[in-house]
């Protein structure tokens, strides 16, 4: 009898626990690419931000992964040349227009040298309103 509380008891506070839901739940959101151009070996990449974001840790990880996706899609015609790629960061798509990125930019040396391939941050200039 003790056996079969005991296991009710494991069960039902499993079913508990997997229900419950933290306040830091991932969050998927859409990051709209207003703008990416490709010339002279620059990719400039100008993103809207559409959610308020915590930290600059947020703005960070969202900023490296753009950077990561756009160097994959572009793998091919980068090759082993050099290149810049420039993401302007932007919180709406108003501060778009008015070319005012809000939330700073991230750029990025492409192959600087034989010891460096890949992208290496030249400058973050990344900021919280």
């Amino acid at each position: 009898m003790k056996k079969i509380i005991l296991l009710l008891f494991i069960v039902i506070t499993a079913v508990g626990l997997a229900s419950c839901k933290g306040s830091d739940e991932p969050v998927d959101l859409t990051i709209h690419v207003a703008q990416e151009t490709f010339v002279n070996r620059q990719i400039e990449v100008h993103v809207i931000v559409p959610i308020k974001l915590k930290n600059i840790a947020e703005l960070n990880e969202i900023a490296m992964n753009i950077a990561s996706q756009k160097y994959e899609e572009h793998f091919d015609e980068i090759g082993t040349q050099t290149h810049t790629l420039t993401i302007y960061v932007y919180a709406s798509s108003a501060e778009f227009t008015a070319n005012n990125p809000s939330l700073g930019t991230l750029s990025f040396d492409i192959n600087k040298d034989i010891t460096s391939p890949g992208l290496s941050i030249l400058e973050n200039a990344l900021k919280i309103e």
